[in-house]
């Protein structure tokens, strides 16, 4: 059976999550039916075991065995049925979208393009960067305009 770590946000809550270590996709299954459809994230396969499909559905009855639907019924009993019930081996199995799975990798920068040096044509204008047409920096000037209204 394949195992995973996994957060579970508590009653569909994804601002209430806890982390879940090294669940079976049977528990992974379970928690989702709990918890909601959208309940378990950042889902990391970690191993797998070799147990019988009767141990793990034992399993989880003594963990979850007092969670129940609306109508009373046992959630772990209606969704593996019969004492020896097969329940989910893989993560596949489940048919989960990626969104689910936790990311492995992070998206860089892409690195700056080196300049282009263009050709000074001969017919382009000058361009003096210090000085700018209508920047007189007279300090006598500097916000005179904006007083002239007020008496």
């Amino acid at each position: 059976m394949q195992r995973a770590n996994c957060l579970v946000s508590l009653g569909g809550d994804h601002g209430n999550t806890v982390p879940k270590w090294l669940c079976t996709a049977a528990e992974i299954a379970v928690l989702r039916e709990i918890h909601g459809d959208d309940a378990v994230n950042e889902i990391e396969p970690v191993d797998e075991i070799k147990r019988s499909h009767r141990d793990e559905r034992g399993r989880l009855l003594a963990i979850y065995g007092g969670a129940k639907y609306p109508d009373q019924k046992p959630i772990v009993e209606s969704m593996f049925p019969g004492v020896a019930a097969r329940v989910f081996e893989t993560l596949g199995e489940l048919d989960l979208d990626e969104s689910f799975f936790k990311a492995t990798g992070r998206l860089k920068a892409k690195p700056a393009a080196e300049p282009v040096e263009a050709e000074a044509a001969d017919d382009a204008p000058a361009f003096d960067a210090d000085v700018v047409e209508g920047d007189e920096d007279d300090e006598e000037g500097v916000g005179d305009d904006m007083n002239d209204d007020v008496a």
